[in-house]
């Protein structure tokens, strides 16, 4: 490689954009994920030499380099490609640390589907570069993505290669299929398992056989989920209450609010697509659903995808090494102890190293390795790898124990006897169960596999979650802004907030919540909270949060022009009833009198209503756009005359099942509030409106 110096007296800067073939995923030594799909186009600014395409030419000692110290680096692939997270093997001279940033392309549009991500990118002389940890994104079908590249200091940007790992989406749900391996069980009607409530196809399910029933899902390693979404099956067409509970350290516990829907009868078996249901987002073991039917419908569900706004970076959960890479045993934090050290010392078990290095003692029985945290962590996973040796397999442990330390005891809290089958550079887990905070751990090894003269550990990790960070942390909506709430922490002496990487507290946080204004409706947000302690700043926990108004439609689903609220009225009505205007189906029913002009529709609520908004959308049919309103007024009713709140005219450009939103100013609560209609869009025989909401002022 170039030498920052050699770099600055001949760089020039040339755009490359090459098509270049895919690579074999399995030509990618230590990367997760696979090659980007045959035929992706690359492109970047490049120093001379190390073109775009080698970021994806499979081959680990080529490289794009930036030119500077920072850099974007486009892919735009051929088709749509599901995708829920990227991995790169980067290089920097010198070792620093770089702020990654993955945006998507999807309906000719970019935006960000990760937030910016530091990680720490080593030199090596060799040019072998650093397996980056992957970085999640949003879940997704992306035509494209970029990644922005920003380093510290006067390190160039350079890029080996890049793999994506491809997210598992059903199609017509949002989210992804359960991990691969997921098991899952529930009392069901013969022939409707519950293997069909995961099989991504929605016109089979799981049917419990009564109006009650559980589906029990269990994960083959922790899970991240923030919602749960479910499509459901009813007959007859009822309320179906969901209930979401989650496995955590061995236990289970309930995650979400018991929630209401109205679940749809299609004798085409269509089932309806719930709005997702929140949970408390954590890694999960497993989930459970309970589902409770009002009346005599069965309980059915045909799909269930995961949803999470965990991101990369969260230390909380028991997926995570909570172990940073060390280079020294107490840099950059903890403390590495051992019984001795011959060859290797100890720190090098934790340096997130692939190679011959280790720890190795001066014996190869009754030796021990520890780690002390800054503060007490909850361990209930550890995982082991040899060195990257033909002899590693048989100088790793066979026999041990892992100890937790209580201040005057070691305390045993797993113990493993006769593990033989290593492979070099292939790490073990072991999971155990453990409720108790100990500082530090360790792990005493009584043998190893045979070899007479050394005993070695490659790498060890340690996952858990720590005491000290910030729990159950909530982003709650509004407009124009999210409030996040959390546990209090009883060792905080206050909290910095962060919106997108940034902090925006300008003073320490003294309370459990905190409201950031000021932002985007609909837009995305990658926010987080720190604790402050007396040791130092927390790691940051992240969530997700999206502005929404805090209005809603105010009118109830309808199932007749009275039920269940309101009353529903109208001039006539041909063929479909009044109420079908407002039963919140999309289908091509909706109300339609016998006259294509000066036609009323009206709902009375029963308390008075300040109404600013409302929405019309046409029935689901080819003809739906020419039926559809044209001139309109919108009225309330004073109790002596109907008044004008709002004129339309010439709305000609419909689409079916599109609605459309009109907003006026009023500051007048009416009980009553009707659609004149004076003309529709030419339909010589008909004037329907498919669907209609009203939306209260805030």
């Amino acid at each position: 490689m170039k030498t920052k110096t050699a770099l600055l007296l001949s760089i020039y800067v040339c755009l490359m954009v090459l098509l270049v073939p895919s690579v074999s995923a399995s030509s990618l030594p230590s990367m997760q994920g696979e090659a980007v799909p045959s035929g992706t186009v690359v492109t970047g600014e490049s120093y001379s030499g190390s073109p775009a395409t080698n970021a994806i030419d499979g081959d680990l000692t080529t490289y794009w380099n930036s030119g500077s110290s920072s850099g974007t680096i486009q892919l735009n692939f051929t088709s749509p490609t599901p995708i829920s997270g990227v991995q790169i093997a980067a290089n920097a001279f010198p070792e620093t640390s770089e702020v990654y940033t993955i945006y998507g392309l999807s309906n000719d549009k970019w935006t960000r589907i990760s937030p910016p991500t530091t990680l720490s990118v080593k030199w090596n002389s060799q040019y072998k570069p650093t397996i980056l940890d992957p970085i999640s994104v949003t879940p997704g079908f992306y035509s494209g993505i970029k990644i922005q590249v920003n380093a510290a200091g006067y390190s160039w940007v350079a890029i080996s290669e890049i793999s994506i790992l491809r997210a598992n989406i059903c199609s017509g749900l949002d989210g992804e299929m359960p991990p691969k391996g997921t098991t899952i069980t529930g009392t069901s009607y013969p022939g409707t398992e519950a293997v069909n409530a995961i099989d991504c196809n929605l016109l089979s399910y799981w049917n419990s056989g009564s109006s009650n029933g559980m589906l029990q899902l269990n994960f083959p390693s922790a899970t991240a989920v923030s919602s749960i979404n479910i499509a459901a099956n009813a007959y007859p067409e009822t309320d179906v209450v969901y209930t979401i509970y989650g496995l955590l350290h061995g236990s289970w516990n309930q995650i979400s609010t018991s929630t209401r829907y109205f679940v749809n009868w299609s004798p085409q078996y269509n089932p309806t697509l719930l709005t997702p249901i929140s949970v408390t987002p954590d890694y999960y073991d497993g989930l459970r659903i309970q589902v409770n039917a009002t009346g005599t419908s069965w309980a059915a569900i045909s799909e269930i995808t995961l949803s999470s706004s965990l991101v990369t970076g969260l230390p909380s959960d028991s997926k995570a090494n909570i172990i940073p890479p060390m280079s020294s045993n107490n840099f950059p934090s903890g403390l590495v102890e051992s019984s001795n050290a011959n060859l290797g010392d100890g720190y090098q078990a934790f340096d997130r190293q692939d190679n011959t290095q280790g720890w190795t003692p001066n014996s190869v029985q009754n030796q021990w390795l520890s780690y002390k945290f800054a503060s007490p962590v909850v361990l209930v996973k550890y995982t082991i790898k040899p060195v990257n040796h033909t002899v590693g397999p048989s100088r790793a442990p066979k026999n041990w124990k892992f100890e937790g330390y209580d201040g005057t005891k070691w305390v045993t809290l797993d113990t493993r006897t006769g593990i033989t089958d290593w492979k070099a550079t292939v790490a073990k887990d072991f999971s155990f169960v453990n409720n108790t905070a100990y500082d530090k751990y360790r792990i005493f090894v009584n043998d190893n596999n045979g070899d007479p003269q050394y005993l070695t550990i490659g790498e060890m990790e340690m996952m858990g979650f720590d005491l000290n960070i910030v729990k159950n942390l909530v982003a709650t909506p509004g407009d124009h802004s999210i409030t996040l709430s959390w546990n209090p922490l009883n060792t905080a002496t206050g909290y910095n907030i962060y919106q997108d990487g940034v902090k925006i507290n300008q003073s320490s946080v003294t309370t459990n919540t905190y409201k950031i204004t000021g932002l985007t409706n609909s837009n995305t947000y990658h926010l987080g909270v720190s604790a402050l302690l007396l040791s130092g700043e927390s790691a940051t926990t992240l969530v997700i949060g999206i502005p929404t108004p805090s209005d809603f439609n105010i009118i109830p689903k309808m199932s007749s022009n009275t039920s269940p609220s309101g009353l529903v009225e109208f001039s006539n009505a041909y063929y479909g009833d009044g109420y079908q205007a407002f039963d919140r189906q999309d289908n091509t029913q909706g109300w339609t009198p016998n006259s294509v002009q000066n036609q009323w529709l009206s709902y009375k609520f029963s308390s008075p209503k300040t109404i600013v908004r409302y929405t019309i959308k046409p029935v689901n049919h080819v003809v739906g756009p020419s039926r559809a309103p044209k001139d309109w007024k919108l009225e309330g009713y004073d109790g002596t005359k109907w008044v004008t709140l709002d004129a339309r005219t010439g709305i000609i450009d419909w689409q079916a099942t599109l609605a459309k939103e009109f907003t006026f100013t009023n500051s007048t609560a009416y009980d009553k509030y009707r659609l004149f209609v004076n003309n529709n869009n030419g339909d010589p025989q008909y004037l329907t409106i498919g669907e209609m909401e009203m939306i209260e002022k805030n």
